[in-house]
């Protein structure tokens, strides 16, 4: 008879480097605490602070009059996605630190993501995307993650993004461009990156005012989920 050798493997090692035990042992860790100044987004409850928005730029004054209520469902204490249209802050914004958790239902035909005025996507997919500027995490279209920091579909995980807007001098020309550090659960994936232009199918121009924070709705397929939501301006 042939002696049978048990081989033990680390967790980190079974079932990604970027799995924790504590990963393994829950699917839901605890949502991270706002700092002292924060304003709440989202707390597991109230959705005052964001409304419905179905165009592509940012809302005009007189849609401003009487927003649309939030359509995004309640979930166990999350947004999950929903037709029709967006959700948007009522807020603008310029330069923040945001917070965000978000929930894959899966790891293919899954497409939203986070705007910033409208401008720039920080993209939410599933690891089966096979282009690296459109992975989570990646500035859609215009810069991949320098690291795969992602964790399995069905997961809670972590978003914070600091941004800081692109400068225009009195003439309206641009000074500088928009700039971003990201972290995936709690790996940096963009350091203070420079973004020279507005990702490639988002339609509102450049420019040196504040915008919304937007969670997108591209489809009825894959339906993500969004948690604890804080921002800090800067």
């Amino acid at each position: 008879m042939r002696r049978l050798t048990l081989i033990v493997v680390p967790l980190a090692i079974a079932f990604g480097a970027s799995m924790t035990p504590a990963d393994a042992a829950s699917n839901d860790p605890a949502p991270v605490k706002p700092p002292p100044g924060a304003i709440i987004l989202f707390d597991g409850k109230d959705t005052s602070a964001w409304m419905q928005h179905k165009s592509m730029r940012i809302p005009t004054e007189e849609e401003m009059k009487n927003p649309p209520p939030c359509h995004y469902k309640l979930v166990d204490g999350a947004l999950e996605v929903n037709d029709p249209g967006h959700l948007i802050t009522k807020q603008r914004f310029g330069d923040f630190k945001l917070h965000v958790e978000i929930w894959i239902p899966g790891e293919e035909g899954i497409n939203s993501g986070i705007w910033t005025h409208y401008r720039y996507c920080t993209e939410i997919r599933g690891r089966a995307e096979k282009g690296a500027k459109y992975r989570l995490g990646a500035i859609y279209g215009l810069k991949a993650p320098d690291v795969d920091a992602s964790r399995p579909a069905r997961t809670w995980q972590t978003l914070d993004i600091t941004f800081k807007n692109a400068r225009f001098d009195s003439s309206g020309k641009k000074t500088a461009n928009a700039r971003f550090t990201v972290l995936l659960n709690g790996v940096k994936i963009h350091d203070d990156v420079e973004i020279e232009s507005r990702c490639p199918t988002l339609r509102e121009p450049e420019g040196p005012g504040p915008g919304p924070i937007v969670l997108e709705r591209h489809s009825s397929r894959g339906r993500v989920r969004f948690r604890n939501i804080w921002i800090v301006p800067m």
